[in-house]
């Protein structure tokens, strides 16, 4: 059963411009904007009957997590050389006395990854501006808002540990505390984070009529998040290996644990793969599906004055 199926046929107000629409015939423009009151009411809940900025915004959104997954799964391979560009650029545009607060900023590639993936997750989780939408899905986009923040939090708060550790900087048994804390809460909403994200992406692919995408989707989020649940037991149990009878060494020297680890990393590369192909197309198609009916709305806007007609 479809949203719209719970929904008033007619919209209160107008799509572009707020104004009230009550009385006015579907094929009438709205008084204020001139667009036809037919695009503010919907008796369907596809996507094709949205507005056009709120699918350019979740446009944006996707493509903002894209970059930023292609960054974090690259962060291995380029971490060093573009944290040293990265660096080095914003010490040219610092003061001397700002560049010894520089590791305070925790400027590093893995940080704005994080950044970029916060940000797009807010995009692509706000207010469509349609009632059954966004009630349906309330909960699904305030956990991932939550979930991106506390990542976020806790992945800046780790890139700022390591940086004090590493350089033998003192900061107190409190805050050294606080940081083990900020990575253990950082693991913990990393996990789910990718079976919301797609459950998000899923109910969309779910509104153009996509079984293919849905399904593809439900996959990708439960497979991703499976796999993030076992790196971090396989992280804790490694950890603790000898308060647990293994062997300290046992990932690496036993038959069981180095197959464990390379079917860990392989499942890993394949949802990543497949998340990044999945973004790719929903970024597309959002941005196809905003440009059209950007043309829609625009033969249906009464304010624009026709061209002139050739003369005979």
């Amino acid at each position: 059963m479809t949203l719209a199926a719970h929904a008033t046929v007619e919209a209160d107000d107008c799509y572009r411009c707020g104004y009230a629409l009550h009385g006015i015939a579907d094929d009438q423009p709205c008084p204020e904007c001139g667009l036809l009151a037919r695009r503010s009411r919907r008796v369907t809940d596809d996507l094709h009957r949205t507005r056009p900025r709120w699918l350019r915004r979740i446009t944006l959104g996707t493509a903002l997590i894209f970059l930023g997954v292609v960054l974090i799964g690259s962060f291995p391979l380029i971490a060093s050389q573009l944290e040293r560009g990265l660096q080095s650029w914003v010490s040219l545009r610092l003061s001397r006395a700002l560049r010894e607060l520089l590791p305070l900023l925790i400027l590093s590639p893995m940080s704005i990854a994080t950044l970029m993936l916060l940000k797009g997750t807010w995009l692509l989780t706000s207010r469509e501006g349609y009632a059954p939408a966004d009630d349906a899905d309330r909960w699904r986009r305030r956990a991932l808002r939550a979930l991106a923040t506390v990542a976020t939090v806790g992945i800046i708060g780790a890139n700022f540990g390591m940086h004090v550790r590493a350089n033998g900087i003192v900061i107190g048994f409190r805050a050294n505390a606080a940081l083990d804390v900020l990575q253990v809460i950082c693991a913990i909403s990393i996990i789910p984070f990718p079976l919301l994200l797609f459950a998000r992406l899923r109910s969309l692919a779910r509104r153009v009529r996509s079984a293919h995408l849905a399904e593809h989707c439900a996959i990708v989020g439960a497979g991703m998040s499976a796999t993030l649940l076992m790196f971090v037991a396989v992280g804790r149990i490694s950890n603790h290996a000898e308060q647990l009878g293994l062997n300290r060494d046992w990932l690496s020297r036993s038959t069981i644990g180095l197959a464990l680890v390379v079917g860990l990393i392989v499942m890993m590369a394949l949802f990543a793969i497949w998340s990044v192909y999945l973004l790719v197309r929903f970024a597309f198609a959002f941005r196809r599906a905003a440009r059209a009916l950007r043309r829609e709305w625009h033969g249906d806007d009464r304010s624009v004055a026709p061209p002139p007609q050739a003369a005979t």
